[in-house]
C-alpha cells in the first residue's frame, strides 16, 4: 500500500509530466495546491518533505532551484521552484520504455489478432 509520502509524489509527478509536455524550464510547485488537490488537512509538513525529497527530485529528473516561503518552511504559502530541462535520468528511461508500447501492434493484427494467436499457441501446444 502506498504511503502518504509516495501518493504526494505521485500527485506532484503530474504537474511535472504537464510541464514537460508544455515545455516549461521551470515549474512552481506551491504547497497549498498539493494539499487542496487531495484534500489533505494537517499534512503541509508531509507535502514540504515529499516536494523536497531526493527521491522525488530523481524520479522526475529535475532539479530543486530554489524553496520561497516563510523560515520554517512548512506553509501551505512554500513554492518550490524546479527545472525541469535538461537530461532527463529516470523518467527518460521509462519513455524509451514506453515507447515499445504497440510495437507488436501490427504482427498480431496480421496473425488475427493477440487472443487467437494466444489460443493458436496454446492449441499447438496442447492439441485436444
Amino acid at each position: 500500500m502506498p504511503s502518504m509520502a509516495d501518493n504526494i509524489r505521485s500527485v506532484a509527478s503530474g504537474h511535472i509530466r504537464q510541464a514537460r509536455t508544455r515545455g516549461d524550464v521551470l515549474l512552481a510547485i506551491r504547497v497549498g495546491d498539493i494539499v487542496r488537490e487531495m484534500h489533505l488537512s494537517n499534512r503541509t509538513p508531509n507535502v514540504c518533505s515529499a516536494l523536497a525529497s531526493k527521491k522525488f527530485l530523481e524520479e522526475n529528473g529535475i532539479k530543486l532551484e530554489r524553496r520561497e516561503g516563510p523560515p520554517s518552511g512548512q506553509s501551505t504559502t512554500t513554492l518550490f521552484i524546479y527545472r525541469v530541462d535538461g537530461p532527463l535520468g529516470t523518467v527518460e528511461k521509462v519513455s524509451k520504455f514506453n515507447s515499445l508500447r504497440g510495437a507488436a501492434k501490427e504482427t498480431f493484427r496480421k496473425l488475427g489478432g493477440g487472443e487467437q494467436f494466444i489460443a493458436g499457441q496454446r492449441e499447438s501446444f496442447h492439441p485436444r
